[in-house]
Formats: C-alpha cells, structure tokens, sequence
C-alpha cells in the first residue's frame, strides 16, 4: 500500500536530504519558521527541501560554486600521492567510480 509519509530514499544523495529535512524539523518544532497564517506541516518542508535540492543538484550551481573555489570545499591529503603510489607498487589497481560530469572530475 502507497503511504504519502513516507518516503523512499535510496542513494547516497538521498542522504543529505535527509540530514537536511531532519534539521529543518527539528527547527520547525521549535518554532522558528513563520510561514504565513498557519503552520508549515512536515510534507511541506520535505518537499520544500527536496525541491531545492534537486535544484541546485541537476541545474548545476552547486557544482559551479565547487568549481569556482574548490579550496573552500575540498581539503587536500598531503599523504594522498604517496598512498596511491604505495599502493601502486603493491600490485593494487584504483577503480574509481563517480556520476559526476567530466569536467567537474578534470
């Protein structure tokens, strides 16, 4: 049976929706959104941050600012180099799997 309360989450990005809406609930019951004349209910929020999400995921501007200034976003490994080289000269192989765009990857 179809319940509207819930709702599925099955990727990894579902995760930061969901750490996202459970913040914004935990505010809302506080009491820290007026939003018109009445009160905001869960769904509402959900998909409010669902939507947002999705936004800036798929129209891109997410990764834009990333790219902008990765050095806000991104701490760099000083060891990492030497990691994968250790792990080259061990005979291991590195697959790296990502659904990212190529140039956001470059």
């Amino acid at each position: 049976r179809q319940e509207s309360r819930f709702v599925f989450l099955n990727t990894l990005f579902s995760v930061s929706e969901a750490v996202m809406y459970m913040q914004l609930v935990d505010r809302l019951d506080q009491g820290m959104f007026n939003v018109g004349a009445g009160n905001m209910s869960y769904r509402y929020l959900y998909d409010m941050v669902a939507r947002a999400l999705y936004r800036s995921h798929v129209e891109g501007d997410l990764k834009a600012e990333i790219i902008k200034a990765p050095e806000r976003f991104v701490e760099l490994d000083s060891g990492m180099a030497q990691t994968l080289l250790d792990q080259r000269n061990s005979g291991k192989q590195l697959l790296l799997i990502t659904n990212s765009d190529y140039n956001y990857t470059e």
